[in-house]
């Protein structure tokens, strides 16, 4: 569980960072390590969608730890943590909508304080590093290892497009896809009132 919690710290740290120049990051036909980091914030900048499935050892439907979504413009937060013990659930307009596994039915409670629907970018001050080529998802891709104080972390982007699909810290993977568009299903937003506790 401490490494699951540390990885968490290393996907939704939210750090400011100096402003971007997209053009920079496509100049070169090879990418540098701070062109990479550089094109890395630029997508984050530019997406409102962020979906990540963060694995234990491989990218294999049995070492699924969780996933999560955010919708930004929406401020939807999507969670989906069986896997540990737990359940789904969806956070929008103060509301905590949250599936019974047992009954397999949506239900909702009230919540004072809703989840950050951002992302942060990568450090600007963190040790940036390009490492060899390596296949990530089945796509040959660029990797960057970015040093941040003690954390160490793999940023893959896919040569094909430079598109940022996966990142890798502390034997967790992440499957990171910032094209996906999360919404609530019209069945979750007609849940009945119930307080969530464990099944």
């Amino acid at each position: 569980m401490k490494q699951i919690k540390k990885v968490l710290c290393v996907l939704l740290v939210i750090v400011t960072i100096c402003s971007i120049n997209p053009v920079e990051a496509y100049a070169a036909g090879k990418l540098t390590a701070t062109t990479a980091v550089k094109t890395i914030n630029n997508q984050i900048s530019k997406s409102g969608n962020f979906s990540f499935e963060c694995y234990r050892g491989k990218i294999k439907s049995s070492n699924l730890v969780f996933s999560y979504a955010i919708n930004t413009k929406s401020k939807i937060y999507y969670n989906d943590s069986t896997k540990m013990g737990l359940t789904k659930t969806y956070y929008y307009k103060n509301k905590m909508y949250w599936y019974n596994t047992a009954s397999k039915k949506w239900f909702y409670q009230n919540v004072k304080k809703m989840p950050k629907t951002s992302y942060g970018k990568v450090p600007v001050k963190a040790k940036c590093t390009l490492m060899a080529d390596k296949k990530f998802a089945g796509k040959r891709c660029t990797v960057v290892k970015v040093k941040d104080g003690d954390e160490e972390t793999l940023y893959y982007l896919n040569k094909a497009n430079k598109q940022w699909i996966g990142m890798e810290s502390d034997g967790y993977i992440v499957k990171v896809n910032l094209t996906k568009k999360i919404s609530i299903p019209a069945n979750v937003l007609k849940a009945k009132k119930k307080t969530y506790k464990l099944n």
